[in-house]
């Protein structure tokens, strides 16, 4: 009979790859990495990719055959740029309104300072409307 413990041929290299080479446990990049069994496999774990999580050698000796230690969702640990282009065009308009305001009132006089006025005020909501709208 096969033991459980054995590993399918690519199983770790895929484990490792999906987990971006990051231990899930504390965010590791440096290694060197285990593959480590989130339900420990001497409790009934399986030796499947759905089990089996990337952990540094630390967390790994430390979590060792405990249950209810879980892993971080995979990229918890990246840092991603998220754009709000709503904030961008709320911010471009005030920019716009600033320089019809000042110029327009050079040039125009007080028809014009109220017309960027309520452009500063439109682009003002714009951009705090986008900024309660920010996806995560």
């Amino acid at each position: 009979m096969k033991s459980t413990r054995h590993l399918e041929s690519g199983l770790k290299q895929k484990v490792f790859s999906r987990d971006n080479y990051t231990c899930r446990y504390c965010g590791d990049k440096r290694g060197p990495f285990h593959l480590d069994h989130v339900y420990p496999y001497v409790k009934g774990g399986e030796t499947s990719a759905e089990n089996l999580v990337t952990a540094c050698a630390g967390c790994n000796q430390h979590k060792h055959a405990r249950v209810g230690e879980w892993p971080k969702p995979i990229g918890y640990f990246e840092r991603k740029l998220h754009i709000n282009f709503y904030l961008i065009a709320g911010i471009s308009d005030l920019l716009l309104a600033f320089v019809i305001l000042f110029r327009g009132f050079v040039e125009f006089g007080w028809v014009a300072l109220g017309i960027g006025v309520l452009m500063l005020l439109f682009g003002a909501i714009d951009y705090y409307h986008g900024g309660s709208n920010e996806t995560q």
